[in-house]
């Protein structure tokens, strides 16, 4: 039995195995491939909130962290 894509429909002829295929409407939503990392995280001391960093990148990352979300602690002005 051939295999169709989802978003193909057979049309079927009565009594008859069906030898045509026509395109279904596509939906607005299209799935894309994902990959997931499983990356090493820690938690913020101020806010709690985990921030996850690739190897190597934990200052950076939560350097930039205090520097978004909490300015004052590095001795910033407030944005």
């Amino acid at each position: 039995m051939p295999i169709a894509s989802p978003s193909a429909m057979p049309i079927a002829c009565a009594g008859t195995w069906p030898t045509k295929w026509a395109s279904m409407s596509k939906s607005s939503s299209r799935r894309f491939p994902v990959t997931v990392s499983q990356l090493p995280v820690m938690r913020c001391q101020i806010c709690d909130r985990t921030i996850a960093h690739e190897p190597g990148k934990a200052s950076e990352v939560l350097t930039e962290h205090y520097r978004r979300a909490h300015p004052e602690e590095l001795g910033l002005p407030p944005t």
